[in-house]
This record gives C-alpha cells, structure tokens and sequence, in this order.
C-alpha cells in the first residue's frame, strides 16, 4: 500500500512492498472512466489475452480508475479492491513489460523501484 504523510511543510509517500501479480490480470472498469478510453482498453484486452482480460466483476479484479480521489481509493480499500489507475491500465496493456516495476498498489501511473521513502518539502535546503 502506499501511504501519504503530510506535515506542516513536507509530503511524504512510503513504498511498501507489493503483492504479486499473475497474468493475465482481470481488469474491472469504473462506470466512471470515458467511453472512448474505455473502448481503447477493450480493444487492447482483446489483442492481448495472454496479458489482461476484462471482467464484468470487481472481485479478484484490479479496479481500474481515471482519476484517484483519496476517498474513492480509501473506500475501494475497506472493501478489499486493488486499484489502479487507467494510464497505468493503458500503459500495461500496451507493454506487459511494465509489471515487473509495480513495487505496490494503489498505483496511478508512477514507476519508483525503492523501498524507501520520497518526501516533498516546501523548506529550502538550509532550512532542512
């Protein structure tokens, strides 16, 4: 999972370690996600079964978004989905080679290979 810390100057987001992914992957849509994307997806599922397949259940699926809204994916979360995003979705689809830099889920559209943490701070250098 990755979580988002937020103090009064700096951002933090920690990488834990993901669960593994096997192909091909079942992908739930959102009712949410444009017709045309959606269309795209449907069509790349198709040339690739072997990488994805749609289904028209969420369970044992990844929950596939078109935007994250922090409530949204919290909500997903409580019921047990994994989510990703639909670049991310699109992204797979088209190079399956991508997987294998999934650290964790959530996951938008960011590739960061590290078990570490990434922190965003508004402090200059000196300040630090």
């Amino acid at each position: 999972v990755i979580r988002f810390h937020m103090g009064p100057s700096t951002i933090c987001l920690d990488v834990a370690v993901p669960r593994q992914l096997q192909l091909p992957l079942a992908l739930y849509l959102s009712s949410s996600i444009p017709a045309e994307r959606a269309a795209k997806l449907r069509q790349l599922a198709q040339e690739n079964p072997r990488y994805a397949k749609l289904s028209e259940s969420e369970d044992g699926a990844l929950y596939v978004l078109p935007e994250f809204q922090l409530e949204e994916i919290a909500a997903l979360e409580r019921r047990k989905r994994r989510v990703i995003g639909l670049p991310f979705a699109e992204r797979l689809l088209s190079d399956p080679g991508v997987l294998g830099k999934v650290n964790a889920l959530p996951l938008y559209d960011l590739i960061y290979s590290s078990p570490g943490t990434i922190c965003f701070s508004a402090l200059t250098q000196d300040d630090r």
